[in-house]
């Protein structure tokens, strides 16, 4: 059936792109399997796992290659992109041989590019930025809505379709806190979903902002109340019922960046904001430090997890010093029965050794930087205001992956995010809803108003 499916996607994404253009792709097909589809449900072909999102993605990303090469303006984040997937060949071509190295580096490339070069080439297209943000948040909307049921009754559907079909469902587990299921929906675990789901949240607010959601959804106009309301209300509960207190944290602090950008005084709130946010994360530095303390019994299960992240690093350090510069591949030794390496910095460490570690790090610090100079040299509130959301929602990955692995979606958003930021275009920011998503291709396709 798995090899049916990805055909069928491939077939699709390939209409889509003779049909409606690569941009146009993207939010018709790509972007509603990296939102609805759990990943990991995938093919092994000759050791590449391929997905439904590889099916799709990969002939857009090349479209879109095809297309813009004659414009591509190289930068070091295009380097470090490449250098973060041979860094994952040469590892496991060191740890576990040739066939090793080739399968997962070629993994990981299928994995990076398409959105990197989706973010890189697409998303800033006149009008496009408006509409896919207004999609991704919509469509997350949608999952926070049938997550309720997950959240109430401890039943994931996702996981049982996929069980069914696939039966595949080991990145599906349900976990409980406080007496509820943490809702993880598609994405996999409810850090990831929490990462997710803030993320649209957070372009939610940002559109509000602007005006730029409507007033009244289309078939639903009975309903009392601004469009906006309900889907920062509803995409707010789903991040709520996820219980992730990273994404929590990381989201209150984007809320008032966002907020501050819209401020009278924006440099003033701007710092006031940064100077608070300082204050706190000293305070909380503080608090977690006494909360992890190894050598006091856990008082809970919540305790417990969080000591054994901090044990996570304490034990593995010297297997870190061990492996050098390439790591262990995927093939590191389990210390103390700590076998979930819930720390992504770390995992990197192990598997692909300073040099994997060190290329991401360079990745996220310029990411960052290109980030924090559009806001720097912006004059107008919009980009600013956007700038200010991106970097929030890039802040929330960096952050909540000190306590779980990248993947999933949230491996996809990280690579998006990244090479978006290389290409903010303020002079073709200010496109509105109102203008057509992109100007490319006949507007005849059949999913063009499927997900709106």
């Amino acid at each position: 059936m798995l090899p049916i499916l990805l055909i069928s996607a491939l077939v699709i994404a390939l209409i889509a792109i003779w049909r409606a253009g690569p941009e146009r792709a993207v939010l018709a097909v790509v972007l509603p399997v990296m939102m609805l589809w759990p990943y990991g449900t995938g093919w092994k072909f000759k050791g590449v796992e391929l997905d439904i999102m590889d099916a799709v993605a990969l002939p857009v990303a090349v479209a879109l290659v095809f297309k813009y090469a004659r414009r591509w303006r190289y930068s070091i984040a295009d380097l470090l992109v490449f250098f973060y997937c041979f860094s994952t060949l040469l590892s496991n071509w060191n740890a576990g041989g040739q066939s090793a190295g080739l399968a997962l580096g070629t993994a990981m490339a299928f994995s990076c590019f398409p959105p990197y070069i989706i973010g890189r080439v697409a998303v800033e297209r006149p009008g496009l930025r408006v509409a896919l943000v207004k999609r991704y948040a919509f469509l997350a909307f949608v999952i926070s809505i049938l997550s309720l049921y997950e959240y109430r009754m401890e039943w994931n559907f996702f996981r049982v379709w996929s069980d069914k079909l696939f039966h595949n469902t080991s990145h599906l587990i349900l976990q409980l806190r406080w007496g509820y299921g943490r809702i993880a929906g598609p994405y996999g675990h409810a850090i990831l979903a929490g990462c997710i789901l803030l993320s649209a949240l957070l372009f939610a607010i940002w559109l509000a902002t602007e005006g730029l959601w409507g007033k009244k959804f289309r078939n639903l106009a009975f309903l009392p109340g601004r469009k906006s309301m309900y889907i920062v209300l509803g995409l707010m509960a789903g991040v709520w019922m996820t219980q992730s207190r990273g994404p929590w944290m990381s989201g209150a602090f984007g809320i008032l960046l966002i907020l501050a950008a819209r401020a009278r005084n924006q440099k003033r709130a701007l710092r006031n904001v940064i100077i608070a946010s300082v204050l706190l994360m000293t305070v909380f530095y503080t608090l977690l430090n006494r909360y992890t303390n190894i050598n006091r019994s856990p008082s809970n299960i919540d305790q417990e997890n969080a000591q054994y992240r901090r044990m996570l690093v304490i034990n593995y350090m010297p297997e870190v010093k061990r492996g050098g510069m390439l790591g262990y591949g995927l093939h590191f030794h389990t210390v103390d029965g700590q076998v979930s390496i819930d720390n992504e910095y770390l995992n990197l460490a192990l598997t692909q050794g300073y040099l994997g570690l060190g290329i991401f790090t360079l990745l996220i610090l310029i990411t960052g930087g290109r980030l924090v100079r559009t806001i720097a040299t912006s004059r107008d509130r919009t980009e600013t205001s956007f700038a200010l959301c991106l970097l929030a929602v890039f802040v929330t990955i960096v952050l909540s992956i000190a306590t779980v692995y990248l993947g999933f979606q949230t491996f996809t958003l990280f690579f998006l995010i990244t090479g978006w930021a290389q290409e903010l275009q303020p002079a073709r920011a200010l496109a509105t809803a109102s203008e057509p998503a992109v100007a490319y291709g006949p507007v005849r396709f059949a999913f063009r108003r499927v997900w709106s």
